[in-house]
C-alpha cells in the first residue's frame, strides 16, 4: 500500500510525530510526501490515486472531499465532516475517529477490489460530484459560506 501526503508541513512537531509513525510502518506500506502543489493541479494529482484518506478532526464542509471525489476516488474520512451520504452511494465511508481499526478494515477491503469495482467507484463518486456541482442550494450555501468568511 502506499500513501501519498500532499500538503505544506504546518506544524513542525507534529510533522516530527508523523514521521515517527511513518518509520515504524511495516515494509509493505509506503507514504511519499510530495508537499504543496498548485490549485490547478490537484484534480491531475488525485487522479492518480484510488483512495483518499482524510480522517479529520472536524470541516464545515470539506471542499477536497469534493474534489477527490470529483476525481473519481473513494474516499475514507472522519464523520466530523457533513459527507455523511458516501456508503449509500457506493463512494466511500466516513468513520469516527476513534475507529482506527476500521480504517484499517476498510483500506485492507479496498486493496483487494477487482476493477471492475473500482470502474463503478470512480463513475460514482464523479456522478455524485457533478450532481452536487449543479446542485443550485449548494451553489448558494458556498456562496453564503465564503461571503460570510471574507466579508464580501
Amino acid at each position: 500500500m502506499r500513501f501519498t501526503v500532499y500538503g505544506p508541513k504546518e506544524v513542525e512537531s507534529y510533522w516530527k510525530e508523523c514521521e515517527l509513525l511513518i518509520e515504524s510502518l511495516p515494509s509493505s506500506v509506503v507514504v511519499d510526501y510530495v508537499g504543496p502543489i498548485p490549485q490547478n493541479k490537484v484534480h491531475d494529482h488525485l487522479m492518480q490515486h484510488d483512495v483518499f484518506l482524510f480522517p479529520t478532526r472536524g470541516e464545515n464542509y470539506g471542499h477536497v472531499v469534493f474534489e477527490a471525489l470529483s476525481a473519481g476516488l473513494f474516499v475514507i474520512i472522519s464523520d466530523q465532516t457533513p459527507w455523511q451520504d458516501l456508503e449509500q452511494h457506493e463512494i466511500g465511508v466516513a468513520l469516527p475517529l476513534s475507529d482506527k481499526k476500521r480504517y484499517a478494515e476498510v483500506l485492507q477491503s479496498a486493496s483487494r477490489w477487482s476493477h471492475a469495482t473500482w470502474t463503478r467507484i470512480r463513475r460514482n463518486a464523479r456522478i455524485y460530484a457533478e450532481k452536487i456541482a449543479l446542485d443550485d442550494d449548494a451553489a448558494i450555501a458556498n456562496r453564503r459560506l465564503f461571503s460570510e468568511k471574507h466579508n464580501i
